[in-house]
């Protein structure tokens, strides 16, 4: 949908005089992008911690991906997706800290160009895991995520309930 408005105004003058303004044509913007689907599965990824001095690391139990469309949308436009936390801490094991949890962005397709962003420890202050460009009009893509544990000896061992994340899709 393109928008054309005209716009009518006054302009008051420091005198009190009022002058007319001859209409003049609005901004013409491009229709926004819609966002018509939006999956993100598996719904848990879980951690089988082991000994930290052997495994330090540990992968999570499976990738995560998150499959999108976008309609109406432009190549000259891009998407985002942000991750981030609710909280620092795990709710019932705050000894282990969200960070302690590395997101990686594993691979991205579809559009004109998508790419993962760095790795970095999730956080409530959120990061950017991937990018693209949009394709015109419908585009389908998939972007993977993977997560890994730092574990520590000091990470007391618990069944921490589940953390919540937050994946945000922007279209620009």
């Amino acid at each position: 949908m393109t928008l054309a408005a005209l716009m009518t105004g006054i302009l008051l003058l420091p005198g009190g005089d009022r002058v007319a303004r001859r209409p003049a044509a609005g901004v013409t913007r491009p229709a926004a992008t819609g966002i018509s689907l939006y999956v993100v599965t598996p719904a848990n990824v879980t951690f089988a911690t082991a000994n930290p001095s052997t495994t330090p690391v540990v992968a999570g139990s499976s990738a995560v991906t998150i499959f999108f469309v976008l309609s109406g949308g432009s190549s000259a436009r891009t998407w985002n997706i942000q991750l981030k936390s609710s909280t620092n801490t795990f709710a019932g094991c705050t000894t282990v800290p969200v960070s302690a949890i590395t997101a990686t962005c594993g691979s991205v397709a579809g559009g004109t160009g998508g790419a993962c962003a760095d790795s970095f420890p999730v956080s409530p202050g959120g990061a950017q895991l991937a990018t693209g460009s949009e394709s015109d009009g419908l585009g389908f893509y998939l972007v993977t995520i993977n997560f890994s544990l730092s574990d520590e000896w000091k990470y007391l061992p618990a069944l921490c309930t589940p953390q919540t994340f937050d994946y945000i899709l922007t279209a620009n």
